[in-house]
């Protein structure tokens, strides 16, 4: 038996694993972890090599916590008073380094608060998609003339009940307005049953639209993850899901991540940034 044989079963043997990317990169510095861990037992071990370890560990936990956060936006409602919202939202999107995420009537606002640097997408008719089109239509130039990102609500309940023809009529006029900055749809996650929403999936995808997003509203955080994974099987990669709602634990988090969903924006940012998240697997 050859040299190269022996090596490739001996490899074998211990279950050696090729990683690529990210794993590759979590693999690593699990193992770098792992050294002197196994070493802890040794009552000889130097004091200073157990600080070099605890030091090790919380920047490998930093790390995964942060790799966590940079796929959360924080969601301002303006349900508090002005100046706290001016402040509640200043201090966040500091924190998070990531994008304010904001209802129309708080453009204004967020552009006064915020440094030019930071990106500003709204929530057109959320949480409800009860609105006119009218009123929509006007929200949605609003936002566009002020230069900030547009996720549009897309009333369901037509559809629910068989007639897909009203959404589908909204879907197309999004696109249309999609002509020069593009305009994500946005949809009640428990609305639809399951083959409604895989039909509903299949015409974003062939409107073209290069992101949606769930409102998850009274369906829960785990009928919302059932959607997820429809549309996202529907659409890939290609087309990534968010998730818009309350999501206050690490847990729910994982469980929307583990779903398919790109990225989660949530009115309760404060509270879930300060969970235990470098255990969260995205």
């Amino acid at each position: 038996m050859s040299t190269e044989t022996n090596e490739l079963n001996a490899e074998n043997a211990f279950g050696a694993e090729t990683f690529t990317g990210e794993e590759e990169k979590d693999s690593i510095e699990k193992s770098i972890l792992q050294a002197p861990m196994e070493r802890t037992d040794n009552p000889f071990i130097r004091a200073e090599e157990s600080e070099a370890y605890k030091k090790l560990e919380r920047e490998y936990r930093e790390y995964r916590t942060q790799k966590v956060l940079s796929r959360i936006d924080a969601l301002f409602t303006g349900v508090e008073p002005l100046s706290d919202a001016r402040e509640e939202m200043r201090k966040t999107v500091e924190e998070s380094k990531g994008k304010a995420v904001v209802l129309p009537c708080l453009i204004p606002e967020a552009k006064r608060s915020l440094p030019p640097a930071v990106r500003i997408e709204t929530l057109v008719d959320y949480p409800y998609a009860s609105g006119g089109q009218k009123a929509v239509l006007t929200e949605i130039k609003a936002a566009l003339q002020a230069k900030v990102e547009v996720a549009a609500a897309v009333n369901l309940a037509s559809y629910a009940s068989g007639n897909a023809k009203p959404a589908e009529k909204r879907l197309k006029v999004l696109k249309r307005l999609s002509s020069k900055k593009p305009i994500t749809p946005m949809f009640l996650a428990g609305a639809l049953g399951p083959e409604q929403a895989a039909r509903l999936a299949a015409t974003v995808k062939a409107n073209g639209f290069r992101r949606v997003k769930l409102m998850i509203g009274a369906a829960g955080i785990s009928r919302s993850a059932d959607t997820v994974k429809i549309f996202h099987r529907a659409l890939g990669n290609t087309c990534p899901v968010d998730v818009v709602g309350k999501v206050s634990t690490s847990a729910d988090a994982e469980t929307l991540f583990n779903a398919g969903a790109d990225r989660i924006i949530t009115t309760d940012y404060r509270t879930l940034s300060r969970q235990r998240l470098d255990g969260v697997n995205i």
